[in-house]
């Protein structure tokens, strides 16, 4: 009866050595495996910068004057990446101001010519200061310079 005893200890003390060795040769072999994931950093995508608002829109009553023209954006511009075309040609102040209203203002070295129709372009790729937003595509304002319209004072 003894030997009977000892056979299922051994058996049972044998079944106990061959499930921990199982759990040790899976923790063994888990534990080689376990490298380092690289963790790919993806930024957000760029949003598009918006010109929200310019002055003037289509008509511009600034004949024989130097009014600014004004473009309005959505988001604090890098002024470095702000590139404009007009045509037909107008020289403007060498500096383009940008004002915390996020405004351009371009102001031109001459006066405007009276009755004249100007294409101002402003080229896609203009980024918003933080680097986040840009123009998706060429901004076009068409305008006409107009003589203001003489004074219609009330009484």
């Amino acid at each position: 009866m003894q030997d009977k005893i000892n056979i299922i200890f051994l058996s049972r003390f044998t079944w106990v050595f061959v499930v921990l060795g199982v759990i040790f040769f899976v923790v063994l072999n888990t534990l080689g495996q376990n490298k380092a994931v690289p963790v790919v950093y993806n930024p957000p995508p760029i949003s598009q910068l918006i010109i929200t608002k310019t002055v003037p829109k289509d008509v511009f009553y600034a004949a024989d004057t130097r009014d600014s023209t004004m473009i309005y954006t959505s988001q604090e511009i890098d002024l470095s990446t702000f590139v404009f075309t007009i045509m037909p040609t107008m020289e403007f102040d060498k500096k383009v101001r940008y004002d915390d209203t996020k405004r351009i203002i371009l102001t031109p070295k001459r006066n405007w010519p009276s009755s004249q129709t100007y294409r101002l372009t402003i080229k896609s790729g203009l980024k918003s200061k933080d680097g986040r937003s840009e123009l998706a595509d060429d901004f076009v304002l068409v305008f006409d310079i107009k003589p203001s319209p003489p004074y219609q004072g009330g009484e």
